[in-house]
C-alpha cells in the first residue's frame, strides 16, 4: 500500500521528500525520534568539561591570591582588574589566564543550558 494515496504527490516525490510530505499531512503521523540516550550522554561530557573548567579556575584564582600582585589578587572581587588584564596596556605583571579561561566558562555553560 502506497504512503500516500494522491497519485500526483505519490508522482512528484519519492524517498524522504514523500516520507515528509505524507507526515506533513497530519499531526497524527510525525514520529521522530528523540536519542534520548545520545542526549544525555552529551550533557553528562557537558558536565564533566564544566567540572574540569571550574577545577582549572579555582587553581588559577589560587594563583592569582598568592602572586602578591595587587591586580592579580583583585580578580575576584573586581571586575575591571580582571577585564583589564586583557588590555594592551595592562600594568606589568598582570596576567589574563583567568579571564580567557572565565570565557570559556562562559561558552560552555551557554552550550550547556541550550542543551
Amino acid at each position: 500500500m502506497p504512503i500516500e494515496k494522491d497519485p500526483e504527490v505519490a508522482r512528484r516525490t519519492e524517498g524522504y521528500s514523500r516520507l515528509a510530505e505524507f507526515m506533513g499531512g497530519t499531526n497524527d503521523f510525525a514520529i521522530f525520534k528523540r536519542f534520548g540516550a545520545l542526549s544525555a550522554e552529551d550533557l553528562l561530557y557537558r558536565q564533566a568539561e564544566l567540572l574540569d573548567l571550574n577545577r582549572q579556575l579555582n587553581g588559577i584564582r589560587a594563583a592569582n591570591r598568592a602572586s602578591g600582585h595587587p591586580d592579580r589578587q583583585a580578580y575576584e572581587y573586581d571586575w575591571d582588574a580582571l577585564h583589564g588584564s586583557t588590555l594592551p596596556g595592562a600594568e606589568h605583571g598582570n596576567n589574563d589566564e583567568q579571564w580567557k579561561l572565565m570565557l570559556k566558562v562562559r561558552s560552555c555553560i551557554k552550550e550547556y543550558c541550550k542543551s
